[in-house]
């Protein structure tokens, strides 16, 4: 099982991400670490964007060919990066999911951004506003997470979209 986290900086992704990864046994691959592990100060540069997400692009069809069930955890702003994600599990003949997170609010989006305290994700309000504007609209078949309130109502979407999963 592939199910891929996305959508704006700040929105909660990495939240949704991690109570999937819980439910389903999976395993967490995030754009953010491996950015973190090869640029200390990032300059988030489309060609910086492109290559780390080469390299998670690889590390993926490592851990789905183990068999293991993999969570994504990054923006896929472009659609490039979501189609080569469907080829990758069309052709490791994978189930994929996606699951947009979204948070109606910028200011509720500004103080996640600036209360961040994972250590990997280097990224800021004015970042959040520049992707936002150049996010590339996700036409493909969805799950749309509400992170806009309370943590409990997240949770609540996230195990209701899990207990509908079919292994």
């Amino acid at each position: 099982m592939l199910i891929l986290v996305c959508g704006y900086i700040g929105v909660g992704k990495s939240t949704v991400a991690q109570r999937i990864a819980q439910k389903i046994d999976g395993t967490i691959l995030r754009t953010d670490e491996i950015r973190s592990g090869i640029y200390p100060n990032p300059t988030h540069s489309r060609e910086e964007i492109q290559h780390v997400y080469e390299l998670f692009f690889e590390e993926l069809k490592k851990l789905l060919r183990e068999d293991k069930n993999v969570v994504l955890d990054a923006t896929f702003h472009l659609k490039e990066n979501r189609e080569k994600i469907i080829n990758i599990a069309e052709k490791l003949k994978v189930d994929l999911k996606i699951v947009e997170v979204r948070c109606d609010s910028n200011e509720e989006t500004r103080k996640r951004i600036e209360n961040r305290n994972d250590g990997v994700s280097k990224t800021d309000y004015q970042q959040y506003l520049k992707h936002k504007a150049e996010f590339e609209e996700i036409d493909e078949e969805k799950i749309i997470i509400n992170n806009n309130t309370e943590l409990k109502n997240a949770y609540d979407q996230i195990d209701a979209f899990v207990s509908n999963i079919k292994f």
